[in-house]
């Protein structure tokens, strides 16, 4: 089980995950491991999936030929188009269960942070851009995506934001859910960036000390908001925001 959140930012993509995973039997679940669900292709690439494990590595080869075919030289509809069929024809060569798999891919494409979805029912792709510029998906979806929308409502304001700003959405997204999941979604949070610098466009892994900071943030800001409560109920003097 799993949640996945990915936001196409003004200056490229932030994808993030738990790393919760279950080993089944039938319908019976028998453990829950740790799992690494994002993987960065040719560092350039960030591929986050849910569903079974051995489709997402599949699709991650298929991303990586992909890549070293310079599939990503070609329009953003493109090459939407062209992973879902090469992701659906490897999938059927084995005759793998439909809807069994969905994926998030950010990804620079005419020198742009693109994030798809691929989605679990059909694996058929969607370009996030415009007012549509977060997606949630997998088993905490239903908690995740709700959440996001207060974010982005409230911190972005209906925009798309910057990496920076994503990157604590996207954190305290993950970190409600799996506060609020009934089970098999958990810590460690995982987020990766998709960024363009002097060396261009690169795709990598945030760092603990990312994670951290992040956490600082979220801690601080519900605090805020408790202390709000108080003061909207008479319980403290209302004392003035300090100017940042």
């Amino acid at each position: 089980m799993t949640v996945l959140v990915g936001v196409r930012c003004t200056d490229g993509v932030v994808i993030g995950a738990d790393s919760a995973a279950t080993s089944a039997a039938g319908n019976m679940h028998l453990l829950k491991l740790a799992s690494d669900k994002i993987v960065i292709v040719s560092e350039r690439v960030i591929v986050a999936g849910t569903g079974q494990i051995g489709l997402g590595q599949r699709f991650t080869d298929q991303v990586k030929q992909a890549h070293d075919a310079k599939l990503f030289q070609q329009s953003p509809v493109n090459v939407a188009k062209a992973l879902a069929a090469a992701g659906r024809n490897d999938f059927a060569s084995t005759g793998a269960t439909q809807g069994s798999y969905g994926a998030l891919v950010g990804a620079p494409i005419e020198d742009s942070g693109q994030l798809i979805e691929f989605a679990t029912a059909d694996f058929q792709p969607e370009l996030k851009n415009g007012k549509i510029h977060f997606v949630a998906m997998g088993s905490g979806q239903t908690l995740a995506e709700p959440f996001m929308s207060f974010v982005d409502r409230t911190f972005w304001r209906n925009k798309a934001p910057d990496v920076k700003a994503a990157l604590f959405g996207v954190h305290w997204a993950l970190a409600h859910t799996i506060r609020c999941a009934p089970g098999f979604v958990g810590d460690p949070i995982c987020l990766a960036k998709l960024t363009n610098g002097n060396n261009g466009w690169k795709a990598e892994l945030v760092s603990d000390e990312v994670l951290q900071e992040q956490a600082e943030h979220m801690a601080a800001i519900e605090e805020r908001i408790a202390g709000y409560r108080d003061e909207m109920l008479g319980l403290v003097e209302a004392v003035a925001v300090p100017k940042p």
